[in-house]
């Protein structure tokens, strides 16, 4: 096992590194929801679009983890 391997708890830099997109993307998509619903009409909330990137990203990411597969 790696370095890598065991500082992370055995995922390695791969997963890291793809939890840090996933995070930067989620952070990304947020705001840009956000931004949206601040200038619009404030009687309701928008649609929160940003799950539909986030969650099938993360659960490819969580099925890599669970399978040890890395790419």
């Amino acid at each position: 096992m790696s370095d890598d391997d065991q500082q992370s708890g055995g995922y390695g830099s791969f997963t890291r590194n793809a939890w840090l997109s996933w995070v930067g993307v989620a952070v990304i998509c947020n705001a840009i929801w956000l931004v949206t619903w601040l200038t619009s009409d404030k009687d309701h909330v928008p649609y929160y679009w940003p799950i539909w990137v986030m969650v099938p990203w993360a659960a490819v990411i969580i099925a890599g983890m669970v399978t040890g597969r890395r790419n």
